[in-house]
C-alpha cells in the first residue's frame, strides 16, 4: 500500500481514537454524577443528607474513568510513535496490517510495541522444557532449546529487520523480511533472507494453532525450528536425520513469490 494512503488510513484511526476518548469522558462524567445522585439512603455508612454522596463509591468511579482516559491517551502515544520500518510511517500504521491479518482477532497494541522493541527473535534457554514433545534421546542430542515471543513474530511486517541467534553454528545472522502470507486463513508465514550471505540464505517461519515451525538455510547447513507456545528447540537437519525427527520442508522462494498476499516493498 503507498506510503500517502497508509498515513491516512493512520490519520482516520487515529481520529476514532480521539473521538472514542471524548465519548469515554463525557459517559464517564454522566457515570459519575447518576452514581452520586441513586445513593440510596439506607446505606450502610453513615447517614446521607441531601445532596451529599458516597465518597467511597464516587472515588471508586472516578478513578475508573481516570484509569480509562490514561490507558486510551497512552495507546493513542503508541499510535502515533514513529515506526523503525522506513515503509510504515507510524506504529498505528504497522497494528492495522497485523489487525488485517488476523481475520477480524484484537491484539493488546502495548503488548505489540513490547514485543517489537526486541530485537532477536528468540532467546536461549537451559535445559529442556518438560511440554515440549521429546523422547529422553533427542532432549540430549545436542539441538538449542529456546524461549520464543509468538507476538514477536506476529509483529513483524515485510522490510523488517530480525536477528536470528543460532548457537550451534556460533552465529547471529541479521535477517530481512520480505514477504508475509497467509497458507490457509488460520496460519501465518514470513519469508525473508539473511542480509549478509549472497547465497544459501533463506529463512521462512510459520506460525498456527500454537505451533512455530520454521527453516534456515545457511552455508553451514540447514537448521530447523519448532516452538509449541513460548518454548521450542532449534537444530541442524543431521541432528534431526539421525535421530528420526521429521523432516520441514522450507517452500521455495519462487514458491512464495507465486502465492504472497503481500510482497516487500
Amino acid at each position: 500500500m503507498p506510503l500517502h494512503h497508509k498515513a491516512a488510513l493512520a490519520c482516520a484511526a487515529i481520529l476514532c481514537t480521539v473521538a472514542s476518548i471524548g465519548w469515554l469522558l463525557t459517559s464517564g462524567t454522566q457515570a459519575t454524577d447518576h452514581q452520586a445522585a441513586s445513593v440510596k439512603a439506607d446505606s450502610p455508612t453513615a447517614s446521607i443528607q441531601p445532596g451529599k454522596t458516597v465518597p467511597g463509591e464516587v472515588d471508586t468511579a472516578a478513578a475508573q474513568i481516570g484509569k480509562s482516559k490514561q490507558d486510551d491517551e497512552k495507546t493513542l502515544q503508541l499510535l502515533m510513535q514513529p515506526d523503525p520500518n522506513p515503509y510504515y510511517a507510524t506504529f498505528g500504521d504497522r497494528l492495522q496490517e497485523v489487525l488485517a491479518r488476523r481475520d477480524g482477532q484484537t491484539v493488546d497494541a502495548k503488548k505489540l510495541w513490547a514485543a517489537l522493541q526486541e530485537k532477536a527473535a528468540w532467546k536461549p534457554l537451559e535445559g529442556s522444557p518438560d511440554q515440549l514433545p521429546l523422547t529422553a534421546e533427542q532432549r540430549s542430542d545436542g539441538r538449542e532449546f529456546i524461549n520464543i515471543d509468538p507476538l514477536k513474530i506476529e509483529s513483524l511486517v515485510p522490510g523488517d529487520h530480525l536477528e536470528v541467534p543460532i548457537a550451534q553454528a556460533n552465529q547471529t545472522y541479521n535477517v530481512v523480511i520480505d514477504h508475509v502470507r497467509s497458507t490457509d486463513g488460520q496460519s501465518m508465514t514470513w519469508s525473508g533472507h539473511i542480509e549478509e550471505l549472497s547465497q544459501d540464505n533463506q529463512v521462512t517461519i510459520t506460525r498456527g494453532n500454537g505451533l512455530i515451525v520454521g527453516g534456515i538455510t545457511t552455508p553451514q547447513g540447514l537448521y530447523a525450528l519448532q516452538a509449541h507456545g513460548s518454548q521450542g528447540w532449534i537444530a541442524t537437519n543431521a541432528t534431526l536425520f539421525k535421530k528420526g525427527d521429521k523432516h520441514i520442508e522450507v517452500p521455495s522462494s519462487q514458491d512464495n513469490a507465486a502465492t504472497d498476499n503481500h510482497a516487500g516493498h
